[in-house]
This record gives C-alpha cells, structure tokens and sequence, in this order.
C-alpha cells in the first residue's frame, strides 16, 4: 500500500507555510522560517490525496529528499523518479512536480529552503548557486549515495535537527545557516565528483543528449511554441528525426510531450484563482479563450472552469 502526500508550500508565503506545518515530534523549523525539517514518515504535508486529483506544481523553495529506507517516486519535468535508500532528490522552483506516491516503509529526512534563506548562503558561498541552479542539476535531480557519503550527509542533517531544537541559543539561526551550508556543499561535491567520473567513463549518446535537450526545451519554451518544428530547429534536426528519437525512447511522440507539458502548465495556472481565463490562454499563446478550452478539454476532459473548481474544492 502507498501513501500520497501533497505539496502546499506553492506560491505562498514560507514564513507562513512554516508556522503551519509546525507541530509532532518530526517537524522542525528555525524561528524565521527560514528552512523546514521533516523526519521519517512525514514528508511536506499532513494532508493527503489520491493522484488521481494531485495536480501538477513548482514549489517555491528548494526541496531535498534524502531517503534512509523505503521507497517513493516521483514524476519531475514529466519522467518519473524512483528515490530508494541512499538516493535524493533536489528539487526547486523551476521543477514541475506530479504524482508523489510515499510507499508506507518510507524513511528519511527532508530539507525544505526558502528562496530568501538561500540567497543569505549564496551571498557566502557564491559558487554554490550556480552548482545548485545548473542545469546538469535540474535535468537530473536524482542522486545515488554509497555508505560513507551517506553518513557524512547524515552526520550533518543531524545537527541541523539538533540546533533547529536549540531555539533558546542567541545564535541559532547563524549556525543552522552555518549547519545548512556544511549540507550544499557536501552535495554539490558529491556531485561534481559523480559526474566527472560518469564523463569519464562514458559519453552520453547523441539519442541520450537529444532527449534531455528536447525536455529542457520544452521547460523553457512550451507556453509559447507549440510546434515540433521549433524544437526540431532548435536541436538542428528534422521534425520527423526527432519524432523517431522521442517516440523510440519514450513511446511518445513530441506533440504528445508538448502538449503534456501545455495542460501541466495551465493546470498550475488555473490554480490561481486571481487569472481568469482569458489571461491564462493569453499566457499560454493559444488564440483566443475558446481554443485553449477546446484543448484543455480534449486532453483532461474537463473544460478549465471545471478543472478550477474542483481543485478549489
């Protein structure tokens, strides 16, 4: 049996989310609401959903899922990822996340960072925010850890829980900062060093390469093109050699990726009750409100009206 849980923390104020989520045994968060802690079973939200009706959404922090036992996947930039024991996720803002099933022997420690909280490091450390926001990072956010990395990553999310505890110390927010920033850098050298050795072993292929460019693409360019062609052009192809790469690859073709990517991104949209409809399929570049509903409806089913209301509910 598996449990899904939710992400709240989208598009909402952090200090706010923060105080929210405080409460048990496994919560923790500093006094500014500047990071949130969460220890084994509890994840990002207390309350939970079937997938069937979790929409799609960007968080707006920097998330890292790091699981000691157990299982649970994740669908990120539309592939699924399948976090095991020694294995995280790093995960931000510019990350479309969907279907989160917590399988319920799932233990681990999350670390959730707000946006300012992490600018204050990247100010210390500036190289980190380029390591962290890279898109070698983005395209894979799945990272693999042997024992000993694993404990040098554990030692130190530990004193992260135990100074976040100390909420008496004059200087507990310089040191969880402190704590937090040990953490970054343990991660991004494991890192770097995971994919100096994978180059040095083996070269991506040219099909491998295509398909990451291709879905990097759309990330960046699906509100306003629409057409494989664009794409094709981009990754100095034919429309028909990438449709051969992508559907071999995937089983789908690069319309069926595109509009995938389309009804991800209005579905973030019409969850924000201020857009109507028309500025959703202005943002989108679709020609008028008719025929973004004419698409939203063929692909989900339900006209956008429809869709609002029942996330609303």
């Amino acid at each position: 049996m598996q449990k899904t849980y939710t992400m709240d923390i989208i598009n909402s104020d952090f200090k706010k989310a923060s105080e929210h989520h405080m409460g048990g045994d496994n919560v923790r968060s500093s006094m500014d609401g500047d990071i949130i802690f969460y220890e084994n079973e509890v994840l990002i939200s207390k309350k939970i959903r079937s997938s069937e009706t979790h929409p799609p959404m960007r968080i707006n922090a920097v998330v890292f899922f790091f699981c000691r036992y157990g299982e649970a996947c994740f669908n990120v930039d539309y592939q699924q990822y399948r976090l095991t024991k020694g294995s995280m996720l790093s995960l931000n803002g510019r990350h479309i996340i969907d279907n989160i099933n917590i399988h319920n022997n799932y233990k681990g420690y999350t670390l959730i960072l707000s946006q300012d909280f992490l600018m204050s490091i990247f100010e210390w450390v500036p190289v980190l925010k380029n390591s962290i926001f890279s898109s070698t990072f983005n395209s894979s956010p799945l990272i693999n850890f042997d024992e000993h990395e694993q404990n040098r990553l554990v030692a130190i999310v530990d004193r992260i829980k135990k100074n976040l505890n100390a909420t008496d110390h004059t200087f507990q927010r310089n040191i969880v900062k402190t704590e937090t920033t040990n953490f970054l850098l343990e991660v991004v050298d494991i890192r770097l060093k995971k994919l100096e050795n994978n180059e040095n072993k083996l070269k991506n292929s040219r099909k491998e390469e295509v398909i990451n460019q291709f879905i990097n693409l759309i990330l960046n360019n699906c509100k306003e093109q629409h057409e494989v062609s664009f794409y094709a052009q981009k990754l100095s192809m034919t429309p028909g050699s990438l449709s051969r790469i992508m559907t071999n690859a995937s089983g789908k073709p690069p319309m069926k990726w595109i509009s995938e990517a389309l009804i991800a991104e209005a579905k973030i949209l019409l969850r924000n009750a201020d857009l109507n409809i028309q500025q959703i399929a202005d943002e989108l570049h679709f020609g008028d409100q008719s025929s973004f509903g004419k698409f939203f409806k063929k692909h989900t089913g339900f006209t956008p009206i429809e869709y609002r209301n029942s996330i609303l509910e």
